[in-house]
């Protein structure tokens, strides 16, 4: 499996950010500690799973803005997107993909 392009909102420490690795190859996360190298990873294995590595569930992953939803988008091949949105308001947890011949967004609810 190859992630193309990862979009994360609000989750732990992270505020917005988007990662295009569509033409990147092997990639190496590098920066000092505290700078959000395992945050990404726990946001990409908590959108596919619906639990971070270690284990913290959607309840736990909320960050920047309790108001504002948690969002992440892994985006694997051409068309195929898995969307992990996290209302705090609501208490959702809603799990979307998108498939190559798929014209919408398939819900599927829960973990």
């Amino acid at each position: 499996m190859q992630i193309n392009k990862v979009q994360i909102i609000n989750f732990g420490s992270i505020e917005d950010l988007t990662l295009d690795l569509e033409n990147l190859g092997s990639t190496l996360l590098e920066g000092k500690t505290g700078s959000g190298k395992s945050t990404i990873l726990d946001a990409i294995c908590w959108c596919i799973t619906g639990q971070t590595s270690k284990g913290l569930s959607a309840n736990e992953v909320i960050g920047w803005s309790a108001e504002a939803p948690t969002v992440v988008v892994v985006s694997i091949g051409k068309r195929t997107e898995i969307h992990r949105i996290r209302s705090s308001q609501s208490r959702l947890n809603d799990l979307y993909f998108l498939r190559e011949n798929d014209d919408e967004m398939i819900p599927q609810r829960g973990k």
